[in-house]
C-alpha cells in the first residue's frame, strides 16, 4: 500500500510541474483534437493466476496544454478471469512525443473478492505507441495495473479516435 501511495505523489507531482516545463520546450507540435476516445483488447496475465485473460479498456481524455503533450481524464478497465476485475481511473496522459502516450492514475477496483463485494485503492499505467491515420490513432499498448489483493500486466491493440 506505502508504494501505491508513493506513485499517486509521483503522478501528481509530475502534474503540477508540467506546465511549467512544457513552456521551456521549443516543439512547435499543435495538436489537431483537444478530445481523445479510446479502447484497447489486450490479453492480460494477472500475477496470482496462470494463463492469460481477456481485457478491455476505454478511455476518454481531454488536452490541458495548447502543444499536446498533457490531458486528463477517466479510464475504466476490465479483466475477465475467474472474477470479473473492473476498475475506474483518473488518468493523467503524457505524450513526450509524438507517437508515444502515457496514461497513469489512481482509481478504484470493484469486484468480488472470496464471494465478498469489495472496493479497493488501484493505480493503473500503460503506454502506447501510437500511429495516426486522419484522427484514427492505433497501435500496440502494454500495461500493469496493481490493487491490494494482486497486480496484472496487459499487451494488446490500441484504437483510439481524436475529436
Amino acid at each position: 500500500m506505502k508504494r501505491f501511495f508513493q506513485f499517486i505523489i509521483l503522478v501528481l507531482t509530475l502534474h503540477l510541474f508540467a506546465p511549467v516545463s512544457a513552456q521551456h520546450e521549443e516543439h512547435s507540435h499543435t495538436p489537431e483534437h483537444k478530445q481523445h476516445l479510446g479502447v484497447g483488447f489486450t490479453g492480460t496475465h494477472i500475477f496470482t493466476t496462470e494463463g492469460l485473460h481477456p481485457g478491455f479498456h476505454l478511455h476518454y481524455l481531454h488536452q490541458i496544454d495548447k502543444k499536446g503533450h498533457w490531458a486528463m481524464g477517466a479510464g475504466y478497465e476490465a479483466v475477465v478471469a475467474e472474477n470479473l476485475h473492473n476498475a475506474i481511473n483518473y488518468l493523467v496522459n503524457f505524450r513526450p512525443v509524438h507517437m508515444i502516450s502515457i496514461n497513469a492514475g489512481p482509481g478504484l477496483v470493484f469486484g468480488k473478492h472470496e464471494g465478498e463485494f469489495e472496493i479497493t485503492p488501484a493505480f493503473h499505467t500503460e503506454v502506447v505507441l501510437e500511429f495516426e491515420i486522419n484522427k484514427l490513432h492505433l497501435g500496440p499498448l502494454v500495461g500493469y495495473g496493481i490493487d491490494k489483493e494482486d497486480s496484472h500486466f496487459s499487451f494488446g491493440l490500441h484504437l483510439g479516435f481524436g475529436f
